[in-house]
């Protein structure tokens, strides 16, 4: 296996670890994106500088403001995530979310002037399907339905980050990555700010969870997203993007002991293998083009989330 490849698995790693982190921090969810996106950004707009580039001159002010515009529905995604993660754990939080890229092929008619094929429509219905099933546990007393919204509505919001990203075309990887990020700090900064609830970790060990979380998992991970990105093939870059819900459904079993009913696992299966073949034979530029370009997710990847 290539360098490149070994470096995007590992980002993926990184990134499915963010809300078990999370889980072990003692402040809000609220304040947890707050810092994170604060280290993350500055971080990665190091990096982006010390590597000796620049801002492009050739990208137009409104692929510029389009960048800006999927930060900030980026940070409602994330606000959104991780309050699902508090409500109804990191397993279900992850599968929802990820209804966002098949969220993003049944409006790409619409946005992108693309063709849905039986393939794709099969796809969605297999991913809704999915999501309906682990909807109707909710329904029955099983899930806490206010988390469920949180999940649900964070994949809409991400599959808008996608939108407005891909649209975004003018921006390479790194500097859209940076751009995008620095308008998520700032969104969630101004939110955190008008709802009063600045807060800096108190113990020792929350700081080092949360210099983790934004450093290694925000910054450190957008960078090895990126740099393997603009190497391998964009097919590779799609299927393996989806090692990230993989590896966050493991790591929640493992380290968060969650367990889904059968239902739910059921549904997770539906909407993950709907995904999954939504990716074969190059339907791959409209989902991660995510976690991923975009700078989590990953969306376009990271941002996608990712």
């Amino acid at each position: 296996m290539r360098k490149d490849h070994l470096k995007f698995i590992a980002a993926m790693g990184l990134y499915s670890s963010c809300g078990i982190i999370a889980k072990f921090i003692d402040l809000s969810s609220t304040q947890i994106v707050f810092l994170r996106t604060l280290l993350g950004s500055l971080l990665l707009a190091g990096i982006f500088f010390l590597s000796g580039k620049k801002p492009s001159r050739k990208a137009s002010l409104r692929s510029r403001l389009l960048v800006i515009a999927s930060g900030v529905v980026m940070a409602v995604d994330w606000l959104l995530v991780y309050e699902a993660y508090n409500r109804i754990g990191v397993s279900l939080g992850t599968v929802l979310e990820y209804m966002g890229p098949i969220i993003v092929i049944a409006l790409s008619p619409l946005f992108f002037d693309e063709k849905i094929n039986a393939k794709k429509v099969f796809a969605i219905f297999m991913a809704f399907g999915g999501a309906a099933m682990i909807s109707g546990t909710a329904l029955s007393g099983g899930i806490d339905v206010k988390g469920l919204i949180c999940g649900v509505l964070a994949a809409f919001c991400l599959a808008g980050t996608v939108i407005l990203n891909k649209s975004a075309r003018e921006l390479d990887g790194m500097e859209n990555s940076v751009l995008q990020l620095l308008s998520t700090f700032v969104t969630v900064a101004l939110y955190t700010m008008l709802r009063g609830q600045v807060a800096l970790p108190a113990t020792t060990h929350d700081w080092i969870l949360i210099l983790i979380l934004g450093f290694v998992n925000t910054g450190i991970a957008g960078w090895l997203y990126f740099s393997s990105m603009s190497v391998l093939p964009a097919q590779t870059v799609s299927m393996l993007g989806y090692l990230e819900v993989v590896f966050g459904l493991v790591l929640a079993a493992v380290i968060l002991h969650e367990t889904m009913t059968m239902a739910q696992t059921v549904g997770a299966l539906l909407i993950l293998t709907g995904a999954v073949i939504s990716e074969v034979k190059g339907i791959d530029g409209i989902i991660h083009g995510r976690r991923r370009k975009n700078g989590y997710i990953a969306v376009q990847g990271i941002s996608d989330r990712r």
